[in-house]
């Protein structure tokens, strides 16, 4: 499969194809996937998609988007820069196989569907001018608002470039209504330093600021929190800040996390000596 740099370079080829600058924001996706002369359709789907990709014969390929799932503008337009990933990247995979993007782990994982997801973030907000506007923000609901208004693109999608072109030390932790953890991403400055497991399908703590948001006991987004809530194997109140989004979808929500250590290198060497 492509490299996360090869999946870059791809999105920033099309952008420039379609005569887009990097600062530029993409405008009416629609438009843009018919004028690049693709096939679209729009309307309900009873199977449990949002959109999907598939190839027509002489040439031609098809985008789809299941209205089922219309939650709002900025997903859309995630989930159609997705397909066009999909064309982009995997358009031989495609002669065989039809490519769905839907809400199943078993789908998520898959590395083409990885693959596409990152082809969307560079495509939508491309890194260049992504970092520029991050260069001074805090990991915080406010920044993430931000950049998906700035962008146009889906708070997870806006979360996403964040974690991924940050220098900052901090996490995202996926997690549905009953308070279980699906997955988490980590910024390059964490992946590379901590070593502890990631968070998936383990129980939320009933401490933390994101299990009593999920149960619609608190208003508030942001707060003082412990790592330890979210790993466990850390046994030393090691404070952290936590904040918390209602991702506004499939009833996901994400819990932002940023250690807040005075010495964090220090902390990871005595984690490391016990």
């Amino acid at each position: 499969m492509s490299s996360s740099i090869v999946v870059e370079g791809q999105a920033k080829e099309f952008r420039e194809e379609l005569g887009l600058k990097e600062d530029d924001v993409v405008g009416d996706i629609i438009t843009l996937i018919t004028n690049a002369g693709y096939e679209y359709e729009e309307k309900i789907y009873d199977e449990p998609f949002y959109g999907c990709s598939e190839y027509k014969g002489s040439g031609l390929f098809k985008i789809s988007y299941n209205l089922k799932f219309d939650w709002n503008l900025p997903f859309k337009r995630f989930t159609l820069a997705h397909e066009l990933g999909h064309i982009s990247l995997h358009h031989q995979f495609l002669r065989q196989h039809i490519l769905h993007r839907c809400y199943t782990h078993e789908q998520f994982v898959k590395d083409i569907e990885i693959e596409a997801d990152c082809f969307a973030a560079n495509f939508l907000a491309p890194s260049k001018a992504c970092s520029k506007l991050i260069l001074t923000k805090e990991f915080s609901p406010g920044t993430i608002s931000f950049l998906s208004k700035h962008f146009n693109i889906s708070t997870y999608a806006a979360a996403l470039r964040f974690i991924e072109l940050t220098d900052l030390t901090c996490s995202f932790i996926v997690s549905n209504k009953t308070c279980k953890t699906e997955y988490e991403r980590r910024s390059p400055n964490m992946g590379i330093s901590f070593k502890h497991p990631f968070v998936c399908k383990t129980k939320v703590h009933p401490h933390t600021l994101t299990y009593e948001f999920i149960n619609g006991k608190c208003d508030v987004s942001c707060c003082d929190s412990l790592m330890s809530y979210w790993y466990l194997e850390i046994e030393k109140d090691a404070k952290a800040k936590e904040c918390i989004i209602d991702l506004g979808y499939n009833d996901k929500f994400m819990t932002l996390l940023t250690p807040e250590f005075s010495d964090y290198e220090a902390f990871l060497s005595e984690e490391d000596n016990r």
